[in-house]
């Protein structure tokens, strides 16, 4: 079976190789999912596999960690100020951006949606708003969320529990000790929003179409929104 493409087989390796294609660099070579857009901090930026809504970004750490609360732990950098640093580069305005991650204690988390390796995602000029997207989290889970300034998000998270976070570069949900949500929690919530709600998985939807429009919608290191 294929879907935009791509073969069920080969989405379903994508969580096996940990972002290993995207990673080695090799961009001449890769699927478009694993184009490399930009790279800074030891951090690449890629449209994603299963892109519901077109400019949706990945932030992956060349470091092997399974969250980014543990690369803020080694890197001591926080992860919204990377997020602040990439939007800067690609002159996307704070206000078009929304960012948000699952965050897994350990590998083979299904809170990892599969994939044991941190991977940050960043949606650019999203059909919704912030607020929005809080509120069908909070609806379609049993979870406590807390609120509180983007900057302070990560430094409230236990080293140790798992997590799902959600912000703008002002302003952050989060929880914790989430194992009872499953995989791609926020993947059905924008799926929800965007009025696709059957098409959340992405080893079953890659959304090609919508990947490709993220790629052309780059020129150098522009902006998404200038260059659509």
């Amino acid at each position: 079976m294929k879907e935009g493409g791509i073969s069920t087989q080969a989405i379903g390796q994508i969580g096996q190789v940990r972002f290993r294609e995207l990673l080695c660099g090799h961009n001449h070579e890769q699927a478009a999912y694993n184009r490399l857009l930009l790279e800074t901090h030891e951090c690449v930026v890629a449209p994603t596999l299963g892109s519901i809504v077109p400019n949706w970004l990945l932030i992956v750490p060349r470091l092997s960690v399974v969250s980014f609360r543990q690369w803020q732990a080694i890197t001591c950098m926080n992860p919204v100020w990377l997020v602040g640093e990439i939007l800067s580069e690609l002159e996307i305005e704070a206000e078009q951006a929304i960012w948000f991650e699952h965050g897994p204690s350990a590998e083979g988390s299904p809170v990892g949606c599969g994939i044991d390796h941190a991977h940050l995602h960043l949606l650019v000029d999203a059909p919704f708003s912030f607020d929005q997207m809080v509120s069908s989290a909070a609806k379609n889970s049993r979870v406590e969320w807390r609120r509180s300034t983007s900057w302070e998000a990560y430094d409230s998270i236990s080293a140790e529990s798992s997590y799902l976070v959600g912000g703008t570069p002002v302003e952050a949900v989060f929880a914790e000790h989430v194992e009872s949500v499953g995989s791609q929690f926020y993947r059905r919530v924008v799926a929800r929003l965007a009025g696709k709600p059957h098409q959340w998985n992405y080893r079953t939807h890659a959304h090609l179409e919508n990947v490709r429009r993220t790629i052309s919608a780059f020129n150098g290191r522009r902006a998404l929104a200038a260059a659509l």
